[in-house]
């Protein structure tokens, strides 16, 4: 039976075909499966999400129909889409567009695809679907044919590995626009010219560098030999402004800025991930080619950078990390959908060795009470917080480096231990409320000597500081991304000295016995020899 789909229409439900039937393929269109197609009878013609093209043809080809589709149609299909129309039978299509992939195939492929892309959920035997037995516990990040732009190369090697014939039809599209800018900044390291050269050859994807070994300007070097309207995101105030003082050094250009009450584009602009998701990716005015998501590592920012991966249409999506491994495969897997897979990571200790980062020394101070508690926020209160002997001790400590001649910054979570911190051993406490005048002041003060120590509860991500050569991780945390940012705060090479001091606080008990455990755990993991030679404690 021959069916036409003659032409498209624009309703309040979105895109539709309009179908020219005959009467006796009435009950087969009736019976579509609404929730996909949403078969609607508009008094002369039946009427068919236009997204939904390719699958029609599918089910009607089974159906035992012929579906005869208008040019118009298909146009305004590849528009709406951003998909190229095929309808080639024998092999597997994947049709790729700037924010995701759509895999054309029999449901048993698609399937396999599904259960590959996809991870556990950690919390799954809290959700009342899982304790029900509605839902399996695993967050599928393909489904309907369609999956993340990020993952394309993942779904790839699933179809090599099963030994699936498939053709690739990419339509993604740049918008064009060149932009003219220049470079005035020192020539690159080897190790970075590489991870361009890299970077280039993949298309994209994530380049792991450690804290203080150039990310930053390495991705301005990727952006000047693209020359492209460019799109950096950031989740914090501090490193919108360093973003934009960078730029400006490097390009010696003005840039566009999105944050702290800004809404300003320009070809190359910097932008909070909070202000585009509160205010609406739609807001841009401009099209950016390519997208530079910046500390893409951290835990909080996985749930927001995929949903900005899957709206935005750059082509070109180059996410910066400072650690490879993530301890949630849930957030591994929505960072690479948003940005890609790993392109290179350079190692710490391979830069430490070149002489490229300082050589950390590990010292550890005595925390002397055991906690005991019932839950965390108690324990965390009682014997990290407002544990007095722990922190005279760090006091004790910070005021002893400062006398051989460190320049101190000490980490804390909570603004009553940078308080009390405050009033043992001086310096100037840094906490969120402040605004950025006075950060920028007081980092001033501290890189000429003004003071010392720096307490703070900011700082752990992005800030540079060259003169810090002695970082005490006073809050008792297990984060491992927290422990390599802070730390990598202290290891940027200085003049007449090569090595930072790393000092930890062994704790005990519950709860924080545990973190201490865990930071230690990842010192060794990333700085390898140079924790194991450079430590004067046992653990």
């Amino acid at each position: 039976m021959l069916i036409r789909a003659v032409a498209t229409v624009n309703t309040k439900y979105g895109w539709k075909i309009i179908l020219n039937s005959p009467f006796q393929a009435k009950d087969d269109i009736k019976e579509l499966d609404w929730d996909k197609f949403h078969p609607t009878w508009s008094g002369s013609a039946w009427l068919i999400d236009l997204k939904q093209l390719d699958s029609l043809y599918s089910v009607f080809q089974k159906l035992g129909h012929d579906l005869i589709i208008e040019e118009p149609v298909k146009k305004e299909y590849e528009k709406i889409t951003g998909f190229k129309f095929v309808l080639e039978k024998d092999k597997i299509q994947l049709l790729l567009s700037e924010n995701e992939f759509k895999v054309k195939a029999d449901t048993p492929v698609l399937t396999i695809l599904e259960d590959e892309l996809c991870y556990e959920d950690e919390n799954k035997e809290y959700m009342p679907a899982y304790i029900s037995g509605d839902w399996d516990g695993y967050v599928r990040l393909f489904g309907g044919g369609i999956g993340p732009i990020g993952l394309f190369d993942r779904a790839r090697k699933v179809l090599d590995e099963y030994d699936y014939e498939y053709e690739v039809h990419d339509n993604r599209k740049e918008s064009g626009k060149k932009t003219n800018f220049k470079w005035h900044a020192y020539d690159l390291r080897a190790y970075q010219k590489y991870i361009i050269k890299k970077v280039l050859i993949n298309g994209g994807g994530i380049i792991s560098l450690p804290t203080a070994s150039g990310k930053t300007v390495t991705a301005l070097k990727l952006i000047h030999k693209l020359q492209m309207p460019t799109l950096i995101t950031v989740h914090t105030k501090q490193l919108l402004y360093q973003w934009e003082d960078e730029i400006k050094y490097t390009f010696q250009c003005d840039c566009g800025l999105i944050g702290d009450k800004n809404w300003k584009e320009d070809d190359i602009t910097v932008a909070t991930v909070q202000t585009l998701l509160s205010k609406g990716i739609n807001k841009l005015k401009n099209r950016y080619d390519i997208w530079i998501p910046d500390e893409c590592h951290i835990t909080s920012a996985a749930d927001k950078y995929f949903q900005l991966g899957k709206e935005l249409k750059a082509v070109w999506r180059v996410g910066l990390s400072a650690t490879p491994w993530r301890k949630s495969k849930g957030e591994s897997m929505k960072i690479e959908g948003a940005v890609g897979g790993l392109v290179k990571n350079v190692p710490a200790s391979f830069l430490i060795k070149k002489g490229y980062l300082a050589e950390p020394y590990f010292q550890i101070i005595e925390n002397p009470r055991k906690a005991f508690g019932f839950s965390y926020a108690d324990v965390y209160k009682r014997y990290i917080e407002d544990n007095q002997l722990r922190n005279m001790n760090i006091a004790e400590k910070a005021l002893e480096m400062i006398e051989n001649g460190y320049k101190v910054f000490i980490s804390v979570r909570r603004i009553s231990q940078g308080k009390a911190l405050k009033k043992l051993c001086g310096g100037v406490f840094l906490q969120g409320k402040d605004d950025m005048d006075l950060r920028k002041q007081t980092i001033e003060d501290f890189e000429n000597g003004k003071i010392n120590p720096l307490i703070s509860t900011l700082l752990k991500e992005g800030a540079n500081i060259p003169s810090m050569s002695c970082v005490i991780l006073a809050d008792g945390l297990k984060s491992d991304i927290n422990t390599i940012q802070t730390i990598g705060r202290v290891l940027r090479q200085k003049e007449g000295s090569n090595h930072g001091y790393v000092i930890d606080v062994r704790d005990t008990g519950k709860y924080i016995g545990h973190h201490f455990y865990e930071r230690q755990k990842t010192m060794k993991e990333y700085y390898g020899k140079y924790y194991q030679e450079n430590k004067d404690y046992d653990i």
